[in-house]
């Protein structure tokens, strides 16, 4: 679609986890530019609300929870954090920079400081700084952490189901699954 870019979000629904993760970009955007980051947590933003996620929470992943000017992905997910809190980034809550504990258990997110955030310790949304973070997010989860997983690439005129050799008939058929969702 005109102004828009392909990005591949996974749906996986860990077993020790209250709710479904969205992650985000394990296969089309492999080192993402600030223009691209954007356009990725739009697509997820997006798809979530087609699953009836109504205002999801955003976590813009780094190693640390603390921006630091020698680790631009810091600084990008900062600046996405305040696009989302003055409205430009519509429908959803974003706060970054995260690392993944602090995204989805609040105990962690408050012992080390962060006490005022819609987001930390209740994600609905992961966005990785770049593919082979979420591409090693998506695999452990789908091998080791007891969950379902199902992904797709959305942003393009329709969505469809991407699956990889590794994956199981489960992830397969909860991708097609996603699909169809996402295109009614």
């Amino acid at each position: 679609q005109p102004g828009k870019i392909a990005s591949h979000v996974a749906m996986i629904k860990p077993a020790k986890y209250p709710k479904a993760l969205f992650v985000s970009d394990g296969v089309v955007n492999d080192q993402p530019d600030f223009a691209a980051k954007l356009a990725i947590v739009q697509n997820a933003i997006d798809l979530a609300h087609l699953v009836g996620v109504t205002k999801p929470k955003v976590a813009v992943l780094s190693a640390v929870e603390v921006v630091y000017s020698q680790m631009p992905v810091t600084m990008e997910a900062a600046v996405l954090a305040k696009m989302g809190d003055r409205g430009q980034i519509a429908g959803a809550f974003v706060d970054g920079p995260l690392s993944v504990d602090c995204a989805v258990d609040l105990l962690a997110a408050e012992s080390k400081g962060i006490k005022k955030s819609e987001v930390a310790g209740d994600a609905d949304i992961l966005i990785a700084p770049n593919t082979a973070t979420a591409h090693g997010m998506y695999e452990a989860m789908q091998f080791y952490g007891d969950c379902q997983v199902g992904g797709i690439v959305v942003g393009g005129l329709v969505p469809f189901a991407l699956s990889f050799p590794s994956d199981s008939v489960n992830t397969r058929f909860h991708s097609i699954l996603l699909a169809v969702m996402a295109s009614v």
